[in-house]
């Protein structure tokens, strides 16, 4: 088996071109060049397929403004001619590509509820709620369609924030957003997940807090809401579920006279 390979690069163009001659492809043999131009083509055989990821896509695709995607392509290398058979647009830049059986990657679909090692998940109503502790407020959360539990928190001007949520479900595709209305924060949570995100609160307002992402016909009822009052000032129901306060353990009976 042999394969030879002979490269040439076109600076004044800032891209490179390889050219393979082919005699039997080798398994996973990896090819690597990085021109001075400051990028990399990558390419690996994996039977009979060659991944080629380009850096110019030279206008490929339709105009798409100033901001141009890069190509790559899945080029057939088992007959005298190279063939391309598919092609897709990618976001600069990649450097890195892999070809794999279908049948050598099985990954999880859900990620099981025993396996969730984070301390702040909760799996239950009844475990969730909000807490404060001087002007730090935790929250834990469950996601689950189509709702959020608790779905208000309360909290003050000038409190930390932070919310530890918990998509409970452990169906295949079924995924959760958590966003926060002029807040600048949305997640997502992964079947059986738990997701942590703090925000320093800095002006009182009701802000809505919804899933972001498609999840049931109830969908766009899946929200709740973070109320911010001014310091100082909770307003009516807001609800906070102080930690318990530690335990002192009682102190022994005083010894009585004759004893």
């Amino acid at each position: 088996m042999s394969l030879s390979c002979a490269v040439g690069s076109l600076l004044s163009r800032k891209c490179c071109f390889i050219s393979f001659i082919r005699g039997e492809p080798i398994n996973a043999l990896w090819i690597v060049i990085a021109s001075i131009c400051s990028f990399a083509i990558a390419y690996r055989f994996y039977g009979k397929w060659l991944v080629a990821m380009n850096k110019l896509s030279a206008g490929r695709h339709i105009n798409v403004g100033p901001a141009q995607p890069e190509s790559s392509q899945l080029i057939d290398i088992s007959g005298e001619k190279m063939t391309m058979v598919a092609e897709a647009y990618t976001e600069p830049e990649p450097h890195f590509a892999q070809i794999l059986k279908v049948s050598e990657i099985q990954p999880v679909e859900v990620y099981p509820k025993e396996e969730n090692k984070d301390p702040n998940a909760v799996w239950d109503k009844k475990d969730t709620g909000v807490t404060r502790t001087g002007t730090d407020v935790t929250a834990k959360v469950i996601a689950i369609r189509s709702r959020f539990a608790p779905d208000r928190i309360d909290a003050q001007v000038g409190d930390t924030l932070t919310v530890h949520v918990t998509n409970i479900e452990q169906t295949r595709d079924m995924i959760h957003g958590f966003a926060v209305n002029e807040h600048n924060m949305n997640v997502v949570i992964d079947p059986g997940e738990t997701k942590t995100f703090k925000i320093k609160l800095t002006k009182s307002g009701v802000y809505p807090f919804y899933c972001t992402n498609f999840c049931s016909a109830l969908h766009q009822e899946m929200q709740g809401y973070l109320v911010v009052s001014n310091a100082g000032q909770p307003l009516p129901g807001a609800v906070y579920g102080n930690p318990a306060p530690a335990v002192t353990p009682a102190a022994a009976p005083a010894a009585t006279a004759g004893q």
